[in-house]
């Protein structure tokens, strides 16, 4: 994301992460450096039915 973030930004481009399976993993401290440029997302999707055990319906979006 931080390579091609500020790409988006210069030409007013949306940026959208779509982290459906690994999304939920960046609750853990030790995963948020992967998570780097995030600041550039218009959006980030996660659905944390997949490692959070919760119900199928449920989606997270920032």
């Amino acid at each position: 994301m931080s390579e091609i973030g500020p790409v988006c930004n210069r030409f007013n481009t949306w940026l959208h992460v779509d982290a459906a399976y690994a999304g939920s993993a960046f609750i853990c401290p030790e995963f948020r450096y992967l998570m780097s440029g995030v600041e550039f997302a218009d959006s980030f999707n996660f659905n944390p039915h997949k490692w959070m055990l919760v119900n199928f319906d449920c989606s997270a979006m920032w």
